[in-house]
């Protein structure tokens, strides 16, 4: 009863913001965050968007907020709100010792899809950088006092307002507040935000031979035209290269999807698959993802090819997200760190499975099984029944089964893009 009358005080009284501080203290994108997964999140990287940092407790009284928070999360995503829990046992001990166990809770009972971070210290002087400053930007009555205490942050980094434990995420207050930040977002900031991360490489094979059939191969072209249609209508710049540069060879042209019609209609697309870039073409800092194409020409010239591996090494490392679909992965084979351990050691990894390729009878034809390849350099293969959509999305690496997966895999890398 106490703590509930302190808090409606606390939510009562105005609490100034010294003028010293706020001169001399930088803005919210000057701070970062580690991920539970381990990645980081630059809160410069959400310049032009609305942010609520949360401090959360896993076995608190306000824990079910979570479930509000998800809820926000889901309403406003789309429209510029970045909601940030930040797991800490600085009240009550309420908080698990290991990440992963307050990872597995928050998805487990409320399916949240939102970033969390490290378990880190929200108040004192050990307190996470970003609390040190919003903390002297609150004053003492608007910092952390509990679980569940709220910061919302503006399009411009600067701070707006401190939200008590007791105010539910969904409720007027809250809403209202993120409405009205939301529509103070000056265009200018939204243009900035939404065009700092525009450029995806796509890579396709320049091998047409079906190994000794006599038959021609190449990449599947609606494993090119599906994710190319979800994120170019995101507004991103789709670049494309292949191992020779110049036109790459299609295999199966079915124009009875509309999708690929659609590609093949248009003189750009259509272009800029025959005249792709060369390896040596590539400024890897101009892109924030890489994808590569499926087809079965794939599985001779990408595994074998170092430009290629050496990029996509880069683009990963850099931060950036890698994308495959179906025998796209063999491109992933050969990719090592700088540390040298391959890129697809432990990780959860989807591919075309040895069952499809008995289906599709080229189990003695393609140079190795693309499943069995991943399995040694340490993947952790994850399958569905053969031809059914399956899409994994394993730290910054999404990969798709097969062709139905499409889709799919260009949907789940704009998720990553977006974060």
């Amino acid at each position: 009863m106490f703590y509930r009358l302190f808090m409606l005080l606390l939510t009562l009284i105005a609490s100034p913001v010294n003028a010293e501080i706020q001169m001399s203290v930088p803005n919210a994108h000057q701070f970062e965050f580690k991920t539970i997964e381990g990645e980081t999140i630059k809160l410069a990287d959400y310049k032009g968007k609305v942010i609520l940092v949360v401090n959360t407790a896993s076995q608190c009284g306000f824990t079910p907020q979570y479930a509000g928070l998800q809820s926000l999360h889901e309403k406003y995503g789309d429209k510029g709100l970045v909601i940030i829990g930040v797991p800490s046992d600085n009240f009550g001990g309420q908080e698990f010792e290991q990440e992963s166990e307050v990872k597995e809770f928050t998805t487990k009972e409320f399916k949240t899809t939102f970033p969390l971070t490290t378990i880190s210290n929200v108040k004192g002087s050990d307190a996470h950088p970003f609390y040190q400053w919003a903390n002297k930007k609150a004053g003492f009555l608007g910092s952390p006092k509990w679980n569940f205490h709220k910061y919302l942050i503006g399009a411009d980094g600067e701070f707006l307002a401190w939200f008590s434990s007791p105010t539910k995420p969904e409720g007027p207050k809250i809403t209202a507040a993120i409405e009205k930040a939301l529509a103070n977002a000056t265009p200018n900031q939204s243009v900035k935000a939404n065009t700092e991360t525009k450029k995806v490489l796509f890579v396709l094979t320049s091998h047409e031979k079906l190994g000794d059939t006599g038959k021609k191969t190449g990449f599947f072209l609606s494993e090119l035209t599906h994710p190319h249609k979800v994120l170019v209508d995101a507004g991103y710049q789709i670049d494309f290269t292949s191992p020779k540069g110049g036109e790459s060879p299609i295999d199966s042209l079915n124009l009875d999807d509309p999708i690929n019609q659609a590609f093949m209609n248009n003189a750009t697309f259509a272009n800029a698959i025959k005249t792709t870039l060369k390896p040596s073409d590539v400024n890897v800092e101009d892109y924030d993802a890489i994808y590569f194409a499926g087809g079965h020409g794939t599985m001779w010239d990408l595994p074998n090819n170092q430009e290629l591996a050496s990029i996509t090494a880069q683009i990963y490392e850099n931060g950036g997200v890698v994308g495959a679909v179906c025998h796209g992965p063999s491109g992933l084979v050969n990719v090592k760190f700088s540390d040298g351990s391959y890129l697809v050691d432990g990780k959860q990894v989807s591919a075309f499975t040895n069952e499809e390729e008995a289906a599709v009878e080229l189990t003695d034809v393609v140079p190795f099984l693309l499943e069995d390849k991943l399995k040694e350099r340490g993947a952790i293969h994850s399958s569905a029944p053969k031809f059914e959509e399956h899409v994994v999305t394993s730290e910054r690496l999404v990969t798709g089964q097969n062709p139905a997966s499409a889709t799919s895999v260009g949907e789940a890398m704009l998720v990553l893009l977006q974060k």
